[in-house]
């Protein structure tokens, strides 16, 4: 009896451990303190190397750090973590997502004689999620869209793509043709992908297929067609509802960028940019609508705002590539 209260009053306590450990590092990540949440869980995964949680929640901090930083060298000790927690809990979905996600990852720093090596791997990892997840929606649509956009010699097949896309619209008719849409829209295909959206009611009125179809037409130069559709993508994307302000953002910021671009509609360019700076939490993207700001003032001929603001970033910023391109506008100035 004494054992088996001891054994249940173990249970209870690693049980309470792990909740009060995801909890901490769900506080961390939600307000973006990544180094912190490194610093907390890399002791915790060294005490217990076969706690499969502690590996998995550090790697995939590791690679959301490689995200914010732009620095890729994470990737590598991320992937180490959460290949030793996928072996460790290899049935367990959440784990083998975020292995999968951050494997896709490495794709972009792959040379050009180990990319496919690596598209392979990531296609690979995940099938594995939907295996275990059938109705993951984002695995889905990610998998579907690596298929279409890669030729076949890489690992693309249609077929899958658009079976993909019947899966998804056994549990997710709407969210089925959103996909459907940036597949046409992948394979250059607007007549079709404008046929899907008329005859579409409840497509008409989301903001994710005017976000796809303004890239497209950016595509295609033509700014005109961009700058409408992305203002249907801010009408349809409310502020208010988490599902799709992250579109909401990428409208905004891709009207302002695509006005200074043609240099035209520059007022709306503006205001859009505003509210921008204004939802906005990401460093990266802040210090990018600072760049986009200066080039807008350029134009306005408020040059001293723009050198004060292009100095400051071409000093400051935690981007290589944001001080480099702040400084070769200093010199247009």
């Amino acid at each position: 009896m004494k054992t088996l209260l001891g054994l249940l009053t173990l249970a209870v306590s690693f049980s309470s451990y792990a909740t009060t450990v995801r909890q901490q590092v769900d506080t961390y990540w939600q307000d973006k303190q990544l180094t912190e949440a490194v610093s907390y869980l890399t002791p915790l995964a060294k005490q217990k190397p076969a706690d499969a949680e502690a590996l998995a929640l550090l790697g995939y901090t590791q690679a959301k750090q490689a995200l914010q930083t732009k620095d890729m060298s994470l990737l590598k000790p991320a992937v180490k973590n959460l290949s030793k927690a996928v072996s460790l809990d290899h049935d367990n979905a959440e784990f083998q997502k975020w292995h999968a996600k951050t494997v896709c990852l490495q794709i972009a720093e792959s040379g050009i004689f180990s990319v496919r090596g690596a598209l392979k791997n990531c296609m690979a990892k995940l099938e594995r999620v939907l295996e275990l997840a059938p109705e993951d929606t984002e695995v889905i649509e990610r998998l579907a869209m690596l298929h279409v956009t890669l030729p076949s010699f890489m690992g693309g097949q249609l077929e899958r793509a658009l079976e993909l896309t019947e899966v998804l619209k056994a549990f997710n008719p709407l969210q089925a043709d959103i996909l459907l849409f940036d597949i046409l829209a992948a394979q250059n295909k607007p007549a079709e992908f404008n046929q899907l959206l008329a005859q579409s009611e409840a497509l008409t009125s989301r903001p994710e297929p005017y976000l796809t179809r303004a890239k497209f037409h950016l595509g295609q130069q033509k700014f005109g067609e961009a700058l409408a559709d992305f203002r249907l993508a801010i009408q349809y994307a409310a502020a208010d509802d988490e599902q799709t302000k992250a579109i909401r953002l990428k409208a905004l910021l891709g009207f302002a960028s695509a006005a200074i671009d043609n240099k035209s509609q520059l007022a709306d360019g503006a205001e859009f940019l505003r509210q921008f700076q204004q939802l906005n939490t990401d460093l990266h993207e802040a210090e990018q609508a600072m760049l986009l700001q200066s080039r807008l003032q350029i134009l306005q001929g408020d040059t001293a705002e723009a050198k004060l603001t292009l100095t400051t970033l071409s000093k400051q910023s935690t981007f290589k590539h944001i001080r480099q391109q702040s400084q070769k506008l200093l010199k247009q100035i």
